[in-house]
Order: structure tokens, then sequence, then C-alpha cells
């Protein structure tokens, strides 16, 4: 079961997409969201994309905890409708649900920026598509000043991080790591 587990809709349980996707543990997105609570001190106003977004718990959690808005990008057609109805249940927004590949949509979204990036790709593929997805979003200039891009991806995946970032902390849960990075 996943649930969202703080703030407005803390609780709230959420639908997973029946296939190809794996949802970011409790255990692990409430270490993730202490970990940010702290780093940013508060969501309110914030801008979130949830790339790879699966069930969307990630940005929903942000929305929950105070973020302005999000943008959730996935390609499944599942997983979109998965998202829109866990939005409804929670009634959490405002949010954008986009059908599209989370590598390529950064490309179409020229202008917007983000405080806070989620990307959770499939574990087999993450050494590829996070470093596409980044080099992507930073070329679009989609991540604002002193935004952070939280990664999910294998503790044994080495992530290849496209233009220098200055801050780059990872904490691992046995076999999956968390990676905060900051350019």
């Amino acid at each position: 079961m996943t649930r969202i587990i703080s703030g407005s809709a803390g609780g709230r349980r959420l639908k997973t997409p029946t296939s190809g996707a794996r949802p970011t543990t409790d255990r692990v997105r409430e270490s993730l969201f202490s970990n940010l609570d702290h780093y940013f001190g508060t969501w309110e106003g914030m801008r979130i994309l949830d790339l790879f977004a699966g069930s969307g718990a990630l940005g929903l959690e942000a929305l929950s905890r105070g973020a302005a808005e999000a943008v959730f990008v996935d390609q499944a057609r599942g997983a979109i409708q998965v998202i829109k109805e866990n939005l409804a249940t929670t009634r959490l927004g405002p949010a954008k649900v986009i059908q599209a590949n989370a590598v390529h949509w950064p490309d179409s979204a020229r202008g917007t920026q983000f405080d806070c990036v989620f990307l959770d790709p499939p574990y087999e593929d993450a050494a590829i598509l996070v470093p596409a997805a980044v080099k992507n979003l930073l070329d679009a200039r989609l991540i604002a000043d002193d935004g952070v891009v939280i990664t999910e991806h294998p503790t044994r995946t080495t992530i290849a991080w496209p233009a220098n970032p200055r801050d780059i902390t990872v904490r691992s849960f046995g076999d999956t790591s968390v990676s905060r990075v900051v350019w």
C-alpha cells in the first residue's frame, strides 16, 4: 500500500499502476521528505516536476506538504490514469498531468522552471535515463536557481551526472539509493 505520509492529505492511500511501475516505498519517501523539509525549510510556493511519475506519489507528497503546483510526466497511459485518479482522491493541486517520454519532454517545456525535480526511472535503465533527462532539463533551463534534482536508483548504479553539479548527497536504503543534486 502506498500512501501520502504527511501534510494536508496525510494518510490517504494512493493507487499504483498495475504494471511497469515500482512505487517508492513509504520508508524511503518518509526519509527523503524529512531530509527535503530540512533542506528547503518550506514547500510553500515551490514548483514541482515529477518525471517518470508512475503513481505520482512523490509529486503528490510535495503538494500535500504545501508545494504551489506540480507537473507529472509519464509515457504509460495506465500511469497517467492512476495519477489523475490519485489527484482526484487527494484533492491536491494545482497540477498538470502529461503523457510524454520523460527524457524528451523538457524539449517542449522551455520557459518553465522547477524548484524540485523528481526522477524515478525504471531501475534497469537508470544509468542511461537519468543523465539524459537531466541534460535535457539543464539544456531547457527547467531547473530553477538553487533547484534540486532528486533521483531514486539502484545502489549499485553509478550515475554520470552532466554539467558538473556543485553538490551531490546520496542516501542508501539497502538496494535503493536516493541522490539529491544541485547545479
